[in-house]
């Protein structure tokens, strides 16, 4: 993803986490859980994933944030494992 990208991503976030307010750390600490999550998803599904077009892809992107936010990262897969074996076979996962 570009930073742009990113950015728009980062909006995205801050609402779903009801962030109303300005700070550079937790702005840092997303974009960070941001790239961490579309790691975490491709290397789980095996490709490159356009999280720009593909509404799920995004929303488990979302999800992993969220999850981290919360420092729950280790409850991430096994909480959405349904949705994350959807996008494996969307993309063609043996």
């Amino acid at each position: 993803m570009t930073s742009e990208q990113i950015e728009e991503l980062l909006v995205e976030v801050k609402n779903d986490l009801q962030i109303t307010w300005t700070d550079e750390d937790a702005e840092y600490n997303l974009k960070k859980y941001i790239k961490d999550g579309i790691e975490v998803l491709q290397n789980d599904v095996g490709t490159s994933i356009d999280f720009e077009e593909d509404e799920m892809a995004r929303g488990l992107l979302r999800t992993y944030v969220r999850y981290a936010w919360n420092k729950s990262e280790e409850f991430f897969i096994e909480n959405n494992l349904e949705r994350l074996l959807k996008l494996e076979v969307k993309y063609g996962k043996d």
